[in-house]
């Protein structure tokens, strides 16, 4: 079966999902069984999937890390689904999509978003002192990659210009945190709090 690359990654995360008991909708009929969730009528923006974890709906922005270029115009894409009025159904019931809006790609299982020859892992030997009080606050991962944390940083730094309210970050890896671990890891900022959150 050929799949498209952005396909293929929206199916590698939603399989880290299923394996977590983590529920996942696509945005449209797909040949995988998975659900499907709807907009308001008439209404475009939208992202690729929505998935229900820690009790929270998550609106998820998938794009393949073939190209960098795919990561790169994910930012705006992402800024404009948080900002938008869009209403997310499931069975016709409104979402409240408390969790925020993230952006993954098939590397986000690894605790990065690039592909990994584009990335530097940064350790604690790389951080200043903010930065390791952040750590010691559970506001940011232990380790993180180079390129990621980078988007990452441009991205809250968006939420701040457009004034976007809700949540709004990226879908990783808790392997930032504990190497042996296989859980999704959501790195958040909303309003002026930059937080992370292990899925489960």
């Amino acid at each position: 079966m050929d799949i498209k690359p952005e396909t293929d990654t929206m199916l590698k995360l939603s399989r880290w999902m299923k394996l977590l008991n983590i529920k996942v909708w696509w945005n449209q009929k797909n040949e995988f069984d998975y659900p499907v969730f709807k907009t308001t009528a008439g209404n475009r923006k939208r992202s690729d999937l929505l998935i229900y974890s820690n009790k929270k709906y998550f609106v998820i922005e998938c794009k393949s890390a073939i190209h960098k270029k795919n990561i790169y115009d994910a930012f705006f894409q992402l800024l404009g689904y948080s900002e938008s009025k869009t209403t997310y159904l499931i069975d016709n019931v409104p979402c409240d999509i408390s969790g925020g809006y993230l952006l993954a790609t098939e590397n986000s299982f690894n605790g990065h978003l690039f592909e990994f020859k584009y990335e530097v892992l940064m350790t604690e030997c790389d951080f200043g002192i903010s930065r390791l009080e952040g750590i010691k606050k559970g506001e940011i991962p232990k380790t993180e990659y180079s390129m990621t944390e980078a988007i990452t940083r441009l991205l809250w730094r968006g939420i701040e210009e457009y004034k976007i309210e809700c949540p709004v970050g990226v879908l990783l890896s808790n392997k930032l945190n504990n190497t042996n671990s296989v859980l999704p890891l959501a790195l958040l900022k909303q309003g002026k709090q930059q937080y992370m959150e292990v899925l489960e």
